[in-house]
């Protein structure tokens, strides 16, 4: 099992896990983050995101939108989204 913790400003992250977790923190860019068994926590502002899971919860805060275009999907996670400043 492995955590990623992405922080800052990127062009495009793209995450594939099994069992990690993923958190982007204060996170600026586009980004595909999937997961089969790992939760999701992402805190951005200005961003269009897309999020599913199947099995998981997904809580998430109005976020503007934005240039960025941020995907997220897992299986039996769950997403959190947050805004940040």
């Amino acid at each position: 099992n492995s955590d990623f913790i992405v922080k800052g400003r990127y062009r495009n992250v793209v995450v594939n896990s099994n069992y990690g977790n993923c958190f982007l923190n204060t996170f600026l860019g586009n980004a595909k983050i999937y997961t089969r068994n790992g939760n999701i926590a992402l805190q951005t502002k200005d961003a269009n995101i897309v999020a599913t899971s199947k099995n998981g919860l997904i809580k998430t805060e109005e976020i503007n939108t934005g240039f960025h275009q941020i995907e997220i999907k897992t299986i039996n996670g769950n997403v959190s989204i947050t805004k940040s400043q």
